[in-house]
């Protein structure tokens, strides 16, 4: 009886060979997202509890193929793999995921490395140093890509924050080491002395720190950290970055 964390497992599947790399696009190619959300839905449908999905694994020497030459690895193919992976698991399927076969196919296998060294008996898969270095740097490949996520994200935009200091606004920044403000100065100094290093970034208008020379657009300065600075000028715009309390060292 096959287990799985200790309860039992009832192997029942089909393949799905076509989920890594897809040859019927008018030439070898990924497929689509939507073909890869339809297939363990499918299996599910059919009470499958794994699929065989061997191009997830067995993908070498073609252009969509996570190796397309050796030693060079695309992360771009790892992204339908990863597609793939995920969406099987709210179907309850496991993949079962073999890294070379013994077929002469546009996905790669076996023959692809040992043309890779020119070599030609696949007894040499077995014996030669050099080819076994190669498959074992291709599953390690595989493998290792699974602790990283690859998948797209949205992008992170820090939006200002009103502050109770007039002129002021802070960005929340993820990092607890780096404060990011935007500052608008008015009629009166306005005071940017901070323990730690700052930099000010000028965008619109004219500003003039304590020492130093008059900001202009586009036009940054290095505050030491402890140094005084106050800064005055009419309607000038700037970014101000600093190293909070306990940030520098």
């Amino acid at each position: 009886m096959l287990t799985l964390r200790d309860e039992r497992f009832r192997f029942a599947g089909t393949r799905m060979y076509r989920l890594g790399s897809n040859e019927n696009v008018g030439g070898a190619g990924h497929p689509t997202y939507s073909r890869i959300d339809d297939a363990p839905k499918t299996a599910r449908v059919m009470n499958a509890t794994f699929v065989r999905a061997h191009k997830l694994g067995t993908s070498l020497g073609c252009e969509p193929c996570t190796p397309p030459e050796p030693g060079e690895f695309d992360e771009g193919s790892f992204a339908p793999v990863d597609h793939a992976v995920a969406r099987s698991r709210p179907c309850g399927l496991r993949p079962a995921v073999p890294f070379a076969d013994r077929w002469d196919r546009h996905h790669g296998g076996y023959r692809t490395m040992a043309k890779w060294l020119g070599l030609h008996d696949l007894k040499d898969f077995r014996t030669d140093p050099r080819l076994c270095g190669l498959a074992e740097k291709h599953v390690d490949t595989v493998l290792s890509a699974g602790i990283g996520d690859r998948a797209p994200m949205r992008p992170s935009v820090m939006r200002l924050t009103p502050t109770l200091l007039a002129g002021q606004g802070q960005y929340r920044s993820p990092m607890a080491e780096f404060a990011l403000s935007r500052l608008e100065t008015g009629t009166e100094a306005m005071c940017a002395t901070g323990t730690g290093p700052q930099v000010l970034l000028c965008l619109a208008g004219e500003a003039r720190p304590t020492s130093g020379p008059v900001l202009s657009p586009v036009a940054p300065v290095f505050v030491p950290a402890g140094s005084s600075c106050e800064l005055t000028g009419t309607r000038a715009v700037l970014h101000h970055s600093r190293a909070p309390f306990g940030g520098a060292s």
